[in-house]
């Protein structure tokens, strides 16, 4: 009996639009290591699902690969940086499943090429600590109350004018 392996169809996944997106961090894959332009690099790949909704009611996920190493020219350091706050210690481990969970702002570009269209993350933004959010909230309070205090700017009248 014949077994037969279907041919691969490429799936155009559905993409979120370019702008903010709000996700979390749902998984960290160890990719090992990945052919690239510059020779054989250890990869990890971020998968994030966004708060917007396939056809289907599932979320719309991003991918995410970036090069297994702290350097600080690399993309992964900084990446660590806006999702924690925290520069890593390039001279110690770091346990990306500890990111796992994490909620950010995704910022999206799409990238169109021949093979079809890709969103890409331009920047992430993680959401403020609870003591971030209180010492927020105590500086709005603070603006409040000194422009409650502040004297009113005198309205200039027409006969206040000197021409």
């Amino acid at each position: 009996m014949k077994v037969i392996a279907p041919k691969l169809e490429k799936k155009q996944y559905e993409i979120p639009p370019e702008g903010p997106v709000r996700a979390t961090l749902v998984e960290v894959q160890d990719k090992g290591l990945v052919s690239t332009g510059w020779g054989s690099k250890p990869k990890v790949l971020f998968v994030w699902d966004t708060e917007l909704l396939t056809k289907d009611g599932e979320p719309i996920k991003v991918f995410e690969r970036l090069t297994n190493t702290l350097h600080l020219q690399g993309r992964l350091s900084p990446r660590i940086r806006s999702l924690t706050g925290e520069i890593p210690d390039p001279e110690e481990d770091y346990d990306l499943s500890s990111l796992e969970g994490t909620k950010a702002t995704l910022v999206i570009v799409h990238n169109v090429t021949e093979e079809g269209t890709y969103a890409n993350i331009a920047a992430v933004i993680r959401e403020m600590t609870a003591e971030e959010k209180a010492e927020e909230a105590r500086v709005k309070k603070a603006v409040t109350a000194l422009r409650q205090q502040a004297s009113p700017v005198p309205v200039a009248e027409d006969q206040d004018i000197p021409f």
